[in-house]
């Protein structure tokens, strides 16, 4: 796939990503009474598997890859990732006392450019597109 194919399948992918990691941050702190720190982990957590599939099938098209060594590969690359998120929205909310869904908003917008780069590599790299005997 082309990268500006891949480009803008991941736009509209990281649209939908972003509506749904503020969105259920909101959803589970203000209906489920959760606090805005386990709200916005939960968010990622749910997030975290809803991007796997949008950048295996629909992003990159890496279905012809070995589904788990993408798997672990983005699991360990997405846990680097969210730490690198979660730390500086522990940082601005909890300690700086900035409103959290700004702070959501705002972490989940600079991770944006590094992400499509790295997981591009990760999902089209030559070297994973033999299928299993």
């Amino acid at each position: 796939m082309s990268l500006q194919s891949s480009a803008i399948r991941y736009l509209l992918a990281s649209a939908f990503s972003f509506a749904v990691n503020l969105g259920l941050t909101v959803f589970v702190h203000e209906v489920w009474g959760a606090g805005e720190e386990a709200a916005f982990a939960i968010a990622l957590l749910v997030v975290f598997v809803i991007n796997f599939f949008a950048l295996r099938y629909y992003i990159y098209e890496g279905q012809q890859g070995r589904l788990w060594t993408q798997f672990w590969t983005y699991t360990g690359s997405a846990i680097g990732f969210r730490l690198s998120e979660y730390c500086p929205f522990l940082l601005l909310h909890s300690c700086l006392r900035i409103e959290y869904r700004v702070v959501v908003a705002g972490v989940m917008l600079s991770s944006f450019a590094v992400k499509f780069f790295y997981y591009r590599y990760v999902f089209e790299r030559a070297s994973w597109t033999h299928t299993l005997p």
